[in-house]
């Protein structure tokens, strides 16, 4: 080989070497710059994230947008639940709809008026049920 082969070569070499080491500077230049404007999203969205929590929405834990964790206020006693536990010594507690006077429960708190029919379901505000005789005369069933 001549001189000037030797040369060729080594200068091809060098200048191939050249461009993959621009080519990973450029690279390395772009993932820079990638992280960078990540890192700004990031820091945009931490940002976001604590407005909402500071306005008492609670923490999204969906990441759906209305999913959030409730405040710890709607887990507090109300003062109202304690007024039907006047003891806590173990004293039967008075049931919602009690008549203090003549000691008389008309019906537990949240119960509906009426019969519980199992079979459909549904309560009935009749007392008993009632039959419609052939004659249009209203019966009452024993039951």
């Amino acid at each position: 080989m001549a001189q000037d082969e030797i040369t060729k070569i080594i200068a091809a070499e060098r200048k191939t070497l050249r461009h993959e080491n621009a080519k990973k500077d450029y690279s390395i230049s772009r993932l820079r710059d990638q992280i960078a404007a990540l890192k700004e999203t990031i820091k945009t969205q931490e940002d976001q994230l604590a407005a909402l929590e500071g306005e008492g929405e609670g923490e999204d834990i969906q990441g759906d947008g209305y999913s959030y964790v409730s405040n710890d206020n709607d887990y507090e006693e109300d003062d109202d639940d304690l007024a039907f536990y006047p003891d806590e010594d173990g004293h039967e507690h008075l049931t919602a709809g009690m008549d203090d006077d003549a000691r008389k429960c008309t019906r537990p708190l949240g119960t509906p008026r009426g019969r519980y029919d199992a079979h459909s379901g549904k309560f009935s505000l009749r007392k008993k049920p009632r039959l419609i005789e052939p004659g249009g005369a209203k019966k009452h069933v024993e039951g």
